[in-house]
């Protein structure tokens, strides 16, 4: 694709979602490296002999409590645009996140199953590092069964529901002054999913009331407009560079390059997080060297058309 889809209106809504969720994924990614950081001091401390593992675990729930529900404050009351329901589900997600780190600390400070002087306790805990390194905290499972790590599922939470406030004030705004008719159109520079490809340019009606066409309802049940969506729907004149029919192949080719962008940022925070669990030297150097690679990879394969 040689050059980006034209840019709409819909682009600076979800551009607005988009800066709002990356600044709080970004707040609660160091609170979680702070965390991190104190299970693989503490688990250190427990395999070298100089702590209890009873004590361990009871600065651990302190520092979890302080630094995990400080970063989640700080943040739902940095931009009072936030939805008031997310503070429930940070607070959850915070719970989710606490157990996690206390599972994580149970597992490295676990005697080995071979005898120590095969298996030195400091490599036991470095393995046991290495898993939480891998996923992150958990702060919630999703009905699919799949594990968000909390700075990955608080960004995803924060964009998702300002950009549904942005979805419900539009269809206020317009069901009160008799607009029924939208339509569906793909962001100019993070394309469109295969959810939600076979609704671009598409009409749609906001309350059902004009026949012969599929509701926003309809097409939200197919998937559109899903968690982290960035496509974006309006009225005729507010997508006036929507071009028709749209350009499916150029919105698919965009979506990819986002998709392999977004791809290179989460493996540079797995890096920060190996990183921060690293307790031997073979880690921590193994960890430096991952993470050079990777910000080698997000320099060479910038997405096109995305500024950064």
């Amino acid at each position: 694709m040689a050059t980006p889809l034209p840019s709409t209106s819909g682009d600076a809504r979800e551009d607005h979602a988009q800066q709002i969720g990356a600044h709080v994924g970004a707040a609660v990614a160091q609170a979680e490296l702070a965390v991190i950081a104190t299970v693989a001091m503490l688990a250190k401390r427990v395999a070298t002999g100089s702590l209890l593992p009873t004590v361990a675990r009871k600065q651990l729930a302190r520092t979890t409590d302080t630094v995990l529900t400080a970063a989640v404050h700080r943040a739902l009351l940095a931009d009072r645009q936030l939805p008031a329901d997310l503070a429930p589900s940070f607070e959850a997600a915070v719970q989710s996140a606490a157990v996690s780190a206390q599972d994580a600390l149970a597992a490295a400070t676990a005697s080995p199953q071979q005898p120590a002087a095969s298996v030195p306790r400091i490599r036991v805990a470095q393995l046991a590092l290495d898993a939480l390194a891998a996923q992150g905290l958990v702060g919630f499972v999703d009905r699919a069964g799949r594990r968000w790590n909390l700075a990955g599922y608080a960004e995803m939470a924060t964009r998702t529901a300002v950009s549904n406030a942005w979805d419900e004030r539009q269809a206020d705004e317009l069901t009160r002054i008799g607009v029924d008719l939208v339509v569906v159109g793909t962001h100019s520079t993070e394309g469109s999913c295969r959810l939600c490809r076979p609704w671009l340019g598409r009409s749609l009606s906001l309350t059902g009331a004009t026949p012969g066409f599929p509701t926003l309802a309809d097409a939200k049940a197919t998937g559109f407009r899903h968690p982290n969506c960035r496509c974006s729907w309006g009225t005729p004149g507010m997508l006036t560079a929507v071009p028709s029919p749209t350009d499916l192949a150029r919105s698919a080719a965009a979506y990819t390059a986002a998709q392999r962008q977004r791809t290179l940022d989460r493996r540079q925070r797995a890096a920060h997080r190996r990183m921060a669990a690293a307790v031997t030297p073979q880690a921590r150097t193994t960890a430096r060297r991952e993470l050079g690679l990777i910000r080698l990879d997000l320099r060479r394969r910038q997405h096109p058309f995305r500024e950064r």
